[in-house]
């Protein structure tokens, strides 16, 4: 029970320090250009992400297309089977 009021108070101190460091319009200033940056960043690390995933999709698509007969013609025969599991019967094709 002790902790959880030691932290409790420990947040209300937190709490309390940081309305009065933002009642200075100059570090509320301060704080709004971090956050700006924060945005711009995650903004720059988005477009980089996209541009990664946009290749590795490209590459996935020239690998099908470059091995498409390789992919047909892999081995696996047709497979005709059916398989019923309490009174229910599912019948499993490929092609």
């Amino acid at each position: 029970m002790l902790p959880f009021l030691i932290g409790g108070v420990a947040l209300a101190a937190t709490g309390y320090g940081v309305k009065k460091y933002l009642e200075s319009d100059e570090n509320c200033e301060k704080v709004q250009e971090a956050l700006f940056k924060g945005c711009d960043w995650l903004d720059e690390v988005s477009e980089k992400s996209e541009y990664f995933f946009d290749g590795v999709h490209q590459y996935i698509e020239e690998y099908f297309d470059d091995n498409e007969e390789e992919l047909e013609n892999d081995g696996i025969e047709d497979i005709d089977e059916e398989i019923s599991h309490e009174g229910e019967s599912l019948v499993i094709a490929s092609s």
